[in-house]
C-alpha cells in the first residue's frame, strides 16, 4: 500500500489529470483490420558491426530520436553513429526488408507514420539481430561502472582481458561512449568516464540543477509545444501504465522517463537546455541497472501520473501550474532518493 506521503503526492497531480480524448483512445483497443501484404524483399545477411548498428538506430527511433515519418539522409545517420556509410547502408537494408522505413530521394530513408506499425516491425527486426559482442560489452561496461567494479580511469589495456573482445570492438564501444558524453578520451590509450551519480552529493547536485533547468525552460517566452513529440510521449507512457509495472524492462522505462524530460525542455528551443538534459540523462544511464532494481512497481505508476499530468498543464496553456509541478514532482524524487538510501530517478529519479 502506497505510505501518506506517495498518497497526497498522488493527490496533487490528480487534480489536473483531467480526461483526454486522446487518452481515450489510445486504451481503447483497435478495431481489427486486415494486414496489407508486404512484398517480399531479400533480407540482407549482417555483420556484429553491422547488427550493432542496426540496434543503435532501433534505439534512435525508441527514443524519439528518428520521429513517425521523418525522413534521415544515411550519411547524417553514419555522422551520428561514429561510423562510416557502408555499415549503415546494410542496416537500413534490413530496416527496408522489414518494413520499417522506405527509401527517398537523395540518399535518405523515411520511417512509417504509424507509431503501431513501428513497434511491429521493429520487433521482427529486433528478433532478426544475432547477439552483438559490441552490444555485450557496451551493457557489461554501464553495468561494472553502476556498481563499481572499474575505475574511473581505464586504459584499453585493461579492460581487454576483462571483457575478452576484440581490440576493435572494443574501441567501438568506447567511441559510443565517448558520442553518449560518458568517457573522454586520455593521451595514449586511456579513457576516463565522466563524473556520474554515485555518491549522495552528486545526486543533490543533479536534482538542483535539474529543477533550475526544466523549470526555467518553461518559463522562456518562446515556448513552444511540439504536438507530435507530446503524442508519443503521452502514448510510451500509457503504454507503460497499461502493462504490467513489475515486468517492465529498466532500459524501455529510462527511454520513456529521459524521452519525457527531453520533450519538456526542447519547448524552449534552446540548444544549450537541450544539452544539459541530454547530458543529465546520460550520466543517469551508469546508475540505471542497479537503481531500477531497487524501485517499487508502484512508483513506476506515480511517476507516469505525474508526467501525464503535467504534459496537460502545458497542453492547456498553464505552464506556470506545470513548473510548480514538475519542481514538487522532481523535489519528490529528490527526497525518495535520500530516504530509500540511493539514487531513485530514471529508476526512482523520476
Amino acid at each position: 500500500m502506497p505510505d501518506a506521503g506517495t498518497r497526497q503526492s498522488q493527490a496533487v497531480f490528480q487534480v489536473v489529470m483531467m480526461p483526454r480524448g486522446s487518452d481515450d483512445a489510445a486504451q481503447r483497443p483497435e478495431a481489427s483490420r486486415p494486414e496489407t501484404p508486404r512484398p517480399e524483399t531479400p533480407r540482407p545477411e549482417l555483420s556484429a558491426l553491422q547488427a550493432e548498428v542496426a540496434r543503435r538506430i532501433l534505439e534512435r527511433i525508441g527514443d524519439g530520436r528518428w520521429k513517425p515519418g521523418e525522413r534521415c539522409p544515411e550519411l547524417a545517420l553514419a555522422k551520428a553513429l561514429g561510423v562510416s556509410r557502408t555499415p549503415v547502408r546494410r542496416a537500413l537494408e534490413l530496416l527496408e526488408a522489414e518494413g520499417l522505413i522506405a527509401q527517398s530521394p537523395g540518399r535518405s530513408f523515411r520511417l512509417l507514420d504509424d507509431p503501431a506499425a513501428i513497434a511491429d516491425a521493429v520487433a521482427r527486426v529486433e528478433a532478426l539481430l544475432p547477439t552483438s559482442d559490441a552490444e555485450r560489452v557496451y551493457q557489461q561496461i554501464i553495468a561494472d561502472k553502476a556498481q563499481g567494479r572499474i575505475a574511473q580511469d581505464v586504459s584499453e589495456a585493461e579492460l581487454l582481458p576483462r571483457y575478452d573482445v576484440s581490440h576493435g570492438t572494443l574501441r567501438r564501444v568506447l567511441i559510443r561512449l565517448s558520442a553518449e558524453g560518458l568517457v573522454a578520451r586520455q593521451p595514449g590509450h586511456g579513457w576516463r568516464f565522466a563524473d556520474s551519480l554515485d555518491d549522495d552529493d552528486a545526486v543533490s547536485e543533479s536534482y538542483a540543477f535539474r529543477i533550475a533547468i526544466e523549470c526555467q525552460a518553461l518559463a522562456q517566452p518562446g515556448y513552444r509545444v511540439d504536438e507530435e513529440r507530446f503524442r508519443e510521449v503521452r502514448a510510451a507512457h500509457m503504454q507503460v501504465l497499461a502493462s504490467d509495472p513489475a515486468g517492465l524492462d529498466e532500459r524501455d522505462w529510462f527511454r520513456v522517463n529521459s524521452a519525457f524530460h527531453e520533450a519538456i525542455v526542447a519547448g524552449a528551443r534552446n540548444r544549450f537546455f537541450d544539452q544539459a538534459i541530454a547530458q543529465q540523462n546520460n550520466l543517469r544511464r551508469i546508475q540505471e541497472r542497479e537503481e531500477f532494481r531497487r524501485l517499487p512497481a508502484d512508483r513506476v505508476v506515480q511517476s507516469c501520473c505525474e508526467h501525464l499530468a503535467i504534459l496537460n498543464a502545458i497542453e492547456t496553456g498553464n505552464r506556470r501550474l506545470a513548473a510548480a509541478l514538475l519542481r514538487h514532482h522532481l523535489a519528490e524524487a529528490a527526497e525518495f532518493t535520500e530516504d530509500e538510501g540511493g539514487p531513485a530517478d530514471g529508476f526512482g529519479r523520476l
